[in-house]
């Protein structure tokens, strides 16, 4: 991502740029390049709540700094102002400068005073950006978006606003930008990059039909918004709440955030898993690793809004039950840890990988919490394991006649040259028996994996 910066203090720039917190968890690094075009290393400090905006700490200082304009903008109205307008092409800036004048001003957000120009300060199609400077150099205004709350799901670009701001009131921001930051939409580390939120419950998308019938089609508008609860885990913020099967979920509603939130599901698709399960050794081996979860993702819309409301934060969610109307005051939790942060260990004499069996592996497959087993998830074509019909999705029960309990156990379990594995393709059990070298190196991995100190793969 390339953006444009303004260096406020010899160290300190803003970064005019709106990350998601997903975009800002994956953040890797920052070069931040000087007039001159010189590459100069940057810490992130914070994403700022209210602005499409960042701020990082440069390694190396860089003179001068931005001159900010102090006074209000109403008395350059009609005033001959410089408009320096830089785009960003790939990794190149290029920059137009010519003169422009504020003909009016706006009342906007907040009560804030907004410059009124041709473009409205909107940014370009082309990515230009307009910098308003007085004729003595001093910054006026900062085209910056507006960011957006919470939605019903993700960043809406067409819907964005990027609007002007005084120049003081961006230098008030900077000057307390510890308090301007964003707690929640930071880097993180692989493992706290998988943390998500949940409510416990799974949903079916409504639909004109469904909302007729559940008296609900005039708070979910015929059915477009809104889910129908078909299962709520057991122990779960929502089964503690007393929300049970055949409620329908309407909508959130979060303090500090301006409209509630409707619910979406996401269009669900019958896969038809118990055919696909009976058709897996027909399946070519390069598009084994391209098949999709049978059972619902954890990663669902519901769970990612209540993530970027913030763990530990207050919601109330608003359901209806034989027709009427009730709320429920909720809690945002972390959720139990799910199939994709669930610790996984390669084995590269077998040429699988599997994972420990969690709560949705379980509900899907209709195991009890103590049922021993560990869940295959990727199978090297051409190994040893794929040659014995071992498939991504089987559960691996017992080894050498001995409970797997997990992947530590499964570890444990293979140091044997013969092995004799009980393996359990949705109800059918059967036996395979593998000779291998257990003491085979492992392989130099690709896939995105953090190792723990006892050799397990954390799930990225």
């Amino acid at each position: 991502l390339f953006a444009v910066g303004v260096v406020f203090e010899p160290t300190r720039a803003l970064i005019l740029l709106t990350l998601s917190p997903n975009q800002t968890a994956r953040l890797d690094r920052i070069t931040f390049y000087d007039a001159s075009n010189m590459p100069i290393a940057a810490k992130f400090e914070g994403n700022l709540t209210d602005y499409g905006a960042l701020i990082c700490t440069l390694e190396k200082p860089i003179s001068p700094t931005i001159d900010f304009y102090e006074q209000s903008l109403l008395g350059l109205q009609d005033r001959a102002l410089t408009a320096v307008e830089i785009a960003i092409l790939g990794e190149q800036r290029v920059r137009y400068i010519r003169h422009r004048r504020i003909p009016g001003f706006s009342v906007g957000w907040k009560g804030n005073l907004f410059p009124m120009l041709t473009e409205w300060g909107m940014m370009d199609e082309d990515e230009t950006m307009v910098f308003l400077f007085t004729t003595e150099g001093k910054l006026t205004a900062v085209p910056m978006e507006r960011r957006q709350k919470i939605r019903d799901d993700e960043y809406d670009w067409y819907n964005r606003e990027i609007l002007f701001f005084a120049a003081e009131q961006v230098r008030q921001v900077l000057a307390n930008a510890a308090e301007a930051f964003d707690p929640d939409n930071v880097p993180l580390s692989e493992a706290e990059e998988n943390r998500i939120a949940w409510m416990g419950v799974e949903l079916q998308e409504l639909d004109a039909e469904l909302a007729r019938i559940n008296g609900v089609s005039e708070w979910t508008n015929n059915g477009q918004s809104g889910g129908l609860v078909t299962y709520v885990y057991p122990g779960s913020p929502a089964d503690e709440a007393g929300i049970q099967m055949g409620d329908i979920l309407i909508r959130l509603t979060v303090a500090d955030r301006p409209k509630p939130v409707e619910i979406k599901v996401e269009e669900s698709f019958d896969y038809g898993f118990e055919d696909l399960f009976q058709m897996l050794d027909e399946i070519p081996a390069e598009y084994l690793s391209e098949l999709p979860l049978p059972w619902p993702s954890i990663d669902s819309s519901l769970n990612r809004t209540l993530t970027r409301i913030g763990f530990g934060k207050p919601y109330v969610a608003e359901l209806a039950r034989n027709g009427e109307l009730f709320k429920k005051e909720l809690t945002v939790v972390e959720s139990p840890i799910h199939y994709d942060s669930a610790l996984r260990y390669k084995s590269a004499s077998l040429g699988v990988t599997v994972r420990d069996l969690t709560f949705e592996v379980r509900r899907f497959f209709q195991l009890d919490a103590d049922a021993p087993g560990v869940i295959v998830s990727k199978v090297e074509p051409g190994s040893k394991a794929f040659v014995a019909s071992i498939r991504p999705y089987e559960i691996i029960t017992d080894i050498n006649d001995q409970p797997v309990t997990d992947v530590e156990a499964f570890k444990s379990l293979i140091q044997q040259a013969e092995l004799k594995i009980a393996v359990k393709r949705m109800t059918q059990g059967r036996l395979v028996r593998i000779t291998h070298d257990p003491a085979a190196a492992e392989p130099t991995t690709q896939e995105p994996e953090t190792v723990s100190p006892n050799g397990f793969l954390s799930d990225s």
